[in-house]
């Protein structure tokens, strides 16, 4: 979806209302604080949206519960971030963004970390069918010394003191993708064994001797780099494609990742890091014009609580969304970036 249908469809903080009521509720509103349905729509013209719970004595909306509880922010602007993010498919910087939404930075931080918390998918799912596996290295060049004399060569491939980051994905689906401390054999089947299952399933990788020990308990085919990039159909092009666009990202907003692992030195300590997950696309797909209706569509889930009656949940609730399982170019990377750094 487009800023123009954005624009034509929700018009209006009314509309925007209206469209999440139908998505959450449809035609039985129901309390997100008791979970009843004896409820009742507030005839005040200064409370929009506004309702009453008969069983519990409390007001809501439809927002109450979900990443947009209580913000003071327009629901449009909420849409047009929406929209913004999920078509950047290098990422959108919270400077950028605040200058396309005529609001303040912070402001859009705020919405852009909770939109991301919405983007994580909650429930785990093996990888299946064809997956692709390998790894990366994502940080900055070594910063030469003040005399020339003084630098050194930087180490590259699996030498460099850049952060190690494994991932794996499905032909045309999903992509999991964790840091890890080292590039190791151990680490690379653990990483496999708890995200791939192997019945059924095909993992192609590059010749790393690390990755030997696949053939244990799965199907396991090899590309040579030396001498290949594909032979037919094995090739490790998709899950290369997508650490392209994770360093993308990395090199055009997000200036400062620091990894908090014993092999690692970070600018701050691991203790005062926060931890962000990025969504990132892992390749071009026919369901482009899909992904941010899907988003929308989901965006007035509640929590599963268990307050008893009466009793109100807290203000700020974890996070209440998820991508449906149709929308399959997302990727959850679990990265730390020092509260210090930058703004």
């Amino acid at each position: 979806m487009n800023l123009i249908s954005i624009f034509s469809k929700y018009p209006t903080q009314e509309s925007c209302l209206e469209h999440l009521e139908t998505v959450r509720w449809g035609d039985n509103p129901t309390c997100p604080h008791c979970r009843s349905d004896k409820v009742a729509r507030k005839n005040e013209l200064d409370k929009v949206g506004r309702w009453n719970c008969h069983a519990c004595k409390s007001s809501f909306n439809v927002l109450s519960g979900t990443l947009m509880q209580k913000t003071k922010v327009p629901l449009q602007k909420w849409f047009l971030a929406i929209g913004l993010m999920v078509n950047a498919k290098k990422r959108l910087s919270s400077c950028q963004l605040a200058r396309d939404l005529d609001v303040r930075q912070q402001t859009v931080g705020y919405m852009q970390t909770r939109i991301r918390v919405a983007m994580v998918n909650r429930e785990r799912h093996l990888l299946q069918g064809i997956i692709e596996a390998d790894e990366t290295y994502l940080g900055g060049k070594p910063r030469n010394g003040n005399r020339r004399e003084d630098d050194k060569p930087a180490k590259k491939g699996r030498g460099t003191a850049k952060h190690l980051i494994v991932g794996a994905v499905e032909r045309g689906g999903r992509v999991t993708a964790r840091t890890a401390a080292k590039v190791r054999g151990k680490t690379l089947l653990k990483f496999i064994k708890d995200n791939v299952e192997p019945a059924g399933s095909l993992l192609m990788t590059d010749e790393w001797k690390g990755y030997g020990g696949v053939k244990n308990f799965m199907q396991h085919a090899v590309i040579n780099h030396s001498t290949a990039y594909a032979e037919g159909s094995v090739h490790t092009n998709t899950i290369e494609g997508f650490w392209s666009l994770l360093k993308r990202a990395w090199y055009g907003s997000h200036h400062h990742y620091g990894v908090p692992l014993p092999c690692c030195t970070s600018p701050k300590p691991a203790g005062s890091t926060t931890n962000a997950r990025m969504s990132i696309r892992s390749a071009p797909s026919s369901g482009d014009a899909s992904r941010e209706p899907a988003l929308l569509r989901r965006l007035p889930h509640d929590h599963a609580r268990s307050h008893e009656p009466g009793q109100r949940g807290p203000d700020l609730p974890g996070p209440a969304l998820q991508l449906e399982s149709g929308i399959q170019r997302d990727a959850q990377v679990l990265i730390t970036i020092p509260k210090a750094l930058g703004r």
